[in-house]
């Protein structure tokens, strides 16, 4: 890594080569997060992917912005390297993930068609579920879609 001051996952897969997995991979890298080396996010402007970035270069620069809030549906590539944590934190396989300030702070199950996501299982900490929520709305006004079903309205109702 100490050639590299910014590393995106795509990039650094290509590195690794396919011995690895996206989930092993993942797993280090997060190890070298929790260790405080790196951190993660989307740190490349105009680029929509997650990167890994070395804390010493990145901790002292102007301008170095949280990225916004997103969803990672289960059809995009990026959700192979959070499959750990989506099955962990979340018990699910496969669902759609919720970044807050970076973070995974929930997921959810859903049917879309007819311009609708139908919320079919839901969960998250309770305590960001209005952040969930929020994020949530976002992710479906930007695909030109509402959220719907009877689990949205429970949770839009708490």
């Amino acid at each position: 890594m100490s050639d590299y001051p910014v590393i995106s996952l795509r990039q650094l897969e290509r590195l690794a080569g396919s011995p690895f997995s996206a989930e092993e991979i993942s797993d280090v890298m997060h190890e070298f997060e929790d260790d405080g080396t790196l951190i993660k996010g989307f740190l490349v402007d105009d680029l929509q992917d997650i990167c890994w970035g070395r804390q010493d270069l990145l901790e002292g620069l102007e301008g170095l912005r949280k990225s916004r809030d997103l969803v990672v549906p289960p059809s995009d590539n990026l959700i192979h390297y959070f499959g750990g944590i989506l099955r962990e934190r979340f018990s699910f396989g496969s669902a759609y993930m919720v970044f807050h300030n970076e973070e995974a702070i929930a997921a959810f199950k859903a049917n879309t068609r007819d311009g609708t996501i139908e919320i079919t299982d839901f969960v998250g900490d309770s305590d960001l579920e209005k952040e969930a929520l929020r994020v949530m709305k976002e992710f479906a006004w930007e695909h030109d879609t509402k959220l719907t079903g009877k689990l949205y309205d429970k949770l839009r109702s708490r």
